[in-house]
């Protein structure tokens, strides 16, 4: 085997575990993220100065995620089968913005329930 072949190979092996270090040092903020979102958002009341950084520090792992996401999406990445983890902390994380910043009114609500559960 050439040295030329050996390192393509040995340096696909190394891009593989760069991509697996980044996923999981991600989605271990994510899930601190999470724990933080329901320990201030869901058990208690969140103050002004929670919301506005919930604002920011969710909107920054998205954009982390989604250039994970492209990243791991190419035809050629090494760490393909990563990407439905990824895909599922974009939809979580998405589900903890929308809850925070964008809240079902009241009668979105009672029209939802009234759908699924009707009398």
């Amino acid at each position: 085997m050439s040295e030329a072949l050996v390192t393509a190979e040995t340096f696909r092996v190394t891009l593989a575990e760069m991509a697996r270090r980044n996923v999981e040092s991600t989605l271990a903020a994510c899930d601190q993220f999470r724990r933080w979102h329901r320990e201030s958002f869901i058990l208690k009341e969140p103050t002004l100065d929670q919301v506005s950084e919930h604002a920011m520090d969710v909107r920054i792992l998205l954009l982390m995620l989604r250039w994970l996401q492209a990243t791991l999406a190419d035809p050629g990445s090494p760490a393909r089968e990563l990407l439905p983890r990824v895909a599922a902390m974009i939809r979580i994380l998405e589900d903890c913005w929308q809850s925070v910043h964008e809240p079902m009114d009241e009668a979105e609500a009672e029209k939802l329930l009234s759908e699924v559960f009707p009398e």
